[in-house]
């Protein structure tokens, strides 16, 4: 349940009142934080509420600190943590930190209620989900990776003409509902695009978009994790596998030791 939503003028109101009362040494190490702090102070978060209104219950327990934590999460990149569980420990050890987000050291979102936060906007249903993750499928042999592009080049497409025939599915009318990340495409065009484009930063009757090629780092194993039996895995190797992030992978053969030795 939502109910309460700190709007952008309470959260400029809490940090002026909040650097008022810092002390001189304070105040000095504040301006580590100038960059954070000016970003944070463009970032108008009261259209958020009514945006994400539609992943909370109308009943129950209202949710806190909601935009203090969307704001906690753009506050940890800009810091360049990664890492959640550690970031919830810098708020909890850094007075400072806690300003800069909208809370007191003495309230601060727990680290549970972040990662609620974050399966919010993702519009897939988490049974849907956990269901995917436990399909089986084969694999035959690894495929070759292709050579990287040289500067300022970009991979070629694997599929040829894939997206003129997408396109030409738009034209057509054709929609594309299961897209999770949606809702998050949204936020997104709240929050940066559609200002950029009212402060004149994006030229509104000039503007192309279109996908660069741009390669993403992604921690998962493009060939799974083999589910038979030692014996199935020597006869044929395109035996039944499962997608698993490969944090997972490393965490089950550290594990499998302690097994065997039971």
């Amino acid at each position: 349940m939502l109910k309460k939503w700190t709007t952008h003028a309470e959260y400029g109101s809490f940090v002026t009142h909040a650097i008022q009362a810092l002390n001189v040494s304070s105040l000095k190490r504040l301006t580590l934080f100038d960059d954070s702090l000016r970003k944070l102070a463009l970032l108008n978060l009261d259209g958020l509420g009514e945006k994400l209104r539609c992943c909370y219950s109308t009943t129950g327990r209202p949710a806190e600190l909601q935009p203090e934590i969307f704001r906690s999460f753009i506050l940890m990149a800009d810091q360049g943590e990664t890492s959640v569980t550690n970031w919830v420990k810098t708020l909890a050890a850094d007075d400072m930190l806690c300003f800069l987000i909208g809370c007191t050291p003495e309230h601060l979102p727990s680290l549970g209620a972040y990662y609620d936060f974050i399966s919010r906007p993702w519009l897939l249903k988490p049974s849907i989900e956990k269901e995917n993750r436990g399909k089986l499928f084969r694999y035959g042999r690894k495929k070759t990776h292709a050579a990287k592009p040289g500067r300022n080049k970009k991979l070629p497409n694997r599929r040829a003409g894939i997206v003129g025939r997408i396109a030409n599915l738009f034209r057509k009318g054709r929609s594309f509902p299961n897209r999770p990340e949606k809702l998050m495409q949204e936020i997104f065009a709240l929050l940066a695009v559609n200002l950029s484009v009212n402060a004149g930063l994006i030229p509104e009757n000039e503007l192309t978009v279109s996908g660069d090629g741009t390669c993403i780092h992604c921690h998962s194993s493009p060939h799974g994790i083999k589910v038979c039996n030692y014996r199935d895995r020597i006869r044929s190797p395109a035996c039944q596998r499962i997608l698993r992030c490969v944090r997972q992978k490393r965490k089950r053969h550290h594990r499998s030791p302690a097994g065997a030795s039971r």
